[in-house]
């Protein structure tokens, strides 16, 4: 993603890439791809850069991993979405 110098244009790219790159994600799935997204620390080294064409101005959110699984994992399990969401009803 193009790098903002506005901070918050930057923090809504940033979240904007990682739906698109969520959204993308459960398309595959939905149709028998597999997909998982991984950060890794190379991402920022100049010769990864390089080699990858990244421009200065330009962030890496990460590398996609993309295929036919041999097999379909368990589904982990999962907080309910009641104990992840907080109300704020004051102003």
């Amino acid at each position: 993603m193009k790098e903002s110098p506005n901070l918050i244009e930057r923090q809504d790219d940033f979240a904007s890439t990682s739906i698109v790159i969520h959204n993308f994600s459960l398309l595959a799935w939905e149709k028998g791809i597999g997909l998982t997204w991984e950060t890794y620390p190379w991402i920022h080294e100049p010769e990864f850069r390089e080699a990858m064409g990244i421009a200065p101005g330009e962030k890496v959110l990460g590398n996609l991993h993309i295929g036919y699984p041999a097999a379909i994992p368990s589904p982990q399990p999962r907080v309910p979405a009641a104990e992840r969401i907080t109300f704020v009803d004051k102003a």
